[in-house]
């Protein structure tokens, strides 16, 4: 049976199981179960029934985007991953490509019974997002994307080393320690194998491809995911927008009712656009 335990407000539950797939990885599972809300209006009936699949960048857990799905709770099901090698799920024997956490996310959408989806991945949950996205268009109907990476002007690791200690200055204190909780959950030889598979996956590329509504959040201070990066980005899709919020790489942390927001307005977006 699922464990259950109430976030720090005291809303609504969220279920915890961890999935082994077919490949033998582990994924860890926050579930908030279905929609307890009411909507009304034209199309946000439909868009009560697709579900929000979130996932995490590199190095962290399903607790950076939590807050997100419980601020969703009311109207949709939330899901958020702990992707193979993250958090306290077992290291795989060989490193993953995004292409391989890809997979593994959607796979755990089906094994959980998820049939039509809004993801929304933040840092290189994006890349992970943009994949399942050009890989199962059966199952993502839209997407959030949140200080994605990597701007393709800027792909070393050093250059996104020196970001990321910057983006630390800038961070909310909480923040902060879960981003430092979650790396050192990780450790550093996942890290390291996970940073070359971000660096090697062309983001840019590959989101050209994807047609589905999608909204690109940028955090305004974050040094990350840069302002012309965005635009870039979001222009080389089919159907995509920028949206500036407050905080830096974490926006979601710190503007937590702002990204469920779009995330609703997104899934309505589908919905809409559903025959």
């Amino acid at each position: 049976m699922a464990a259950r335990r109430r976030d720090r407000a005291g809303a609504s539950p969220i279920g915890r199981r961890r999935l082994t797939l077919a490949s033998g990885v582990v994924v860890d599972v926050a579930d908030t179960g279905p929609a307890t809300g009411t909507t009304t209006g034209t199309g946000e009936g439909t868009a009560r029934s697709t579900g929000v699949l979130l996932l995490h960048g590199i190095g962290m857990t399903s607790a950076s985007l939590e807050p997100v799905a419980v601020a969703l709770s009311a109207s949709h099901r939330a899901v958020s991953l702990t992707l193979p090698g993250h958090g306290r799920t077992p290291r795989p024997s060989e490193p993953l490509s995004v292409e391989d956490y890809a997979t593994a996310a959607g796979e755990a959408a089906d094994r959980l019974g998820l049939e039509r989806v809004v993801v929304v991945g933040q840092s290189m949950g994006a890349q992970f997002s943009v994949e399942l996205a050009r890989r199962r268009p059966d199952l993502v109907v839209g997407l959030v994307l949140i200080g994605p990476v990597v701007d393709d002007t800027r792909r070393s690791a050093v250059a996104q080393g020196r970001a990321l200690a910057l983006d630390a200055t800038r961070e909310s204190i909480g923040a902060n320690a879960i981003v430092f909780r979650d790396y050192v959950l990780c450790g550093p030889r996942w890290f390291g194998s996970t940073l070359r598979a971000m660096l090697a996956y062309p983001t840019l590329e590959k989101a050209s491809a994807v047609t589905v509504p999608t909204v690109v959040v940028r955090g305004a201070g974050d040094p990350i995911a840069g302002s012309d990066w965005v635009e870039r980005l979001a222009a080389s899709m089919g159907d995509a927008r920028v949206v500036t919020i407050r905080g830096a790489h974490h926006a979601q942390l710190v503007s937590v009712r702002d990204v469920a927001g779009l995330v609703r307005r997104v899934a309505s977006m589908a919905a809409d656009g559903r025959p």
